[in-house]
């Protein structure tokens, strides 16, 4: 009996395993990097944050311009309710610990934020901040603090320092009003 052979219609198990190595390194390398939006979305909070800020901004500016306490150095006006301490007609920057009920942070509202480097029993917060003393923006040294990510300790004792907001490089600065030159804001986005 003569046999014929009969062609081959697929492929050698060899020929699979081949395919399937490369198709397995091509997702290790390629898809975390097609499909890594943390960055992005890290990006879009602190300009979307940036953007509420400077509104609130503006509005408290308006408001204390209405008053007639806009060139005070310190006044307190009033905002839906709350009462926000002003600086030359800008919200003052927050004191610690009532930061949540004095200027800046009672004029708005982004979520949860902590103070960087106090104990706070590893609570989750949106936002921690730091006080940065002066620095200059527009020319003028003046009060400033960084708002963004961060850690507030590594071990939430406070005795640890953990990730600053000016550590990220993800993080925006509240400038606060000296004399005539008005508080602005500034976004650092070069680490997120």
């Amino acid at each position: 009996m003569n046999k014929k052979s009969q062609p081959h219609n697929g492929f050698t198990l060899i020929e699979l395993v081949i395919v399937i190595v490369i198709l397995g390194v091509l997702a290790v390398i390629a898809v975390p990097k097609l499909f890594d939006f943390s960055s992005d979305a890290r990006k879009a909070a602190i300009e979307q944050t940036a953007g509420t800020i400077k509104s609130a901004i503006k509005m408290v500016h308006m408001k204390a311009e209405v008053a007639g306490v806009a060139e005070d150095q310190s006044a307190v006006i009033k905002i839906a309710g709350k009462e926000v301490e002003i600086r030359y007609g800008y919200p003052k920057l927050p004191d610690y610990p009532n930061f949540m009920e004095t200027g800046l942070f009672s004029s708005i509202d982004i979520g949860s934020i902590s103070l960087y480097g106090k104990t706070m029993n590893n609570t989750s917060f949106d936002w921690v901040y730091q006080g940065m003393g002066d620095r200059e923006a527009d020319g003028v040294s003046r009060p400033a603090i960084d708002i963004g990510f961060g850690e507030l300790s590594k071990d939430g004792s406070g005795s640890e320092s953990g990730i600053s907001p000016s550590d990220t490089n993800c993080y925006m600065r509240y400038f606060s009003a000296k004399g005539s030159t008005p508080a602005t804001i500034e976004a650092t986005l070069t680490g997120c």
